[in-house]
């Protein structure tokens, strides 16, 4: 494991949660945040647990295949690093909605254009990666609320995509930790707010990554790689 970028930068203050036990001191008030490029020669294992195994090779497109099972691999990978677990002494539930939970801490997950993302914490949270790149239609006018579209035009060319592709992983995240599961394009515009946004260089293509959390000090991200 090689780790590449190593950051710890402090968020806005959000109104705090009962933070679970696991994590400890300081650590309770932070988020650890993983993200990873696939490798290209990427193996499949069988993962843990056994209902994650079974829904990765449900999957028919291969490319989200390997997405699911990586950044699966990346969370047990995250989880294992900071509680020094054994894998199966580490319980996981799905809830009827799909969303998987574990006893050791809140986590979320996200991926995009072979890249992974995985997001631990004491406290619910919510992470969305997204490659930056041009839109293959506008979308300003469904995602953004009527001050960030003003700003968003006033913008020069070169910089209107990394503006709407992180207002877009903002929101993302913000639906994430909040748990939920369908919205309106009139509700997804009213989301704003705190939320610890970065633009990152993987694998030479840049992405925007985004973290909300109702903890209220630090982000602490890493890109790393993962072989197979």
């Amino acid at each position: 494991m090689k780790k590449i970028i190593n950051m710890v930068e402090p968020t806005k203050s959000f109104q705090c949660a009962e933070a679970c036990e696991n994590l400890v001191g300081e650590e309770k008030n932070k988020v650890f945040v993983y993200v990873a490029p696939i490798p290209k020669n990427l193996k499949f294992e069988e993962v843990y647990p056994s209902e994650r195994q079974r829904e990765i090779e449900s999957v028919s497109n291969q490319e989200v295949k390997k997405e699911k099972y990586f950044v699966w691999k990346l969370l047990l990978f995250a989880i294992q690093k900071k509680f020094d677990a054994d894998l199966e002494s580490i319980v996981f539930t799905k809830n009827e909605s799909g969303k998987w939970a574990c006893d050791r801490c809140e986590f979320s997950l996200s991926h995009s254009k072979g890249v992974v993302c995985v997001a631990i914490s004491s406290f619910p949270v919510g992470v969305d990666v997204e490659r930056v790149e041009k839109p293959k239609r506008d979308i300003s006018g469904k995602i953004l609320s009527e001050e960030e579209l003003e700003e968003f035009k006033s913008l020069d060319k070169n910089e209107k995509d990394k503006f709407l592709i992180s207002r877009w992983t903002n929101k993302e995240s913000i639906f994430k930790m909040k748990d939920k599961k369908t919205y309106s394009f009139e509700e997804f515009k009213s989301y704003g707010g705190d939320v610890f946004q970065k633009f990152i260089e993987v694998g030479g293509e840049e992405f925007s990554l985004s973290v909300c959390s109702k903890t209220p000090l630090y982000v602490d991200y890493q890109v790393i790689s993962i072989e197979n």
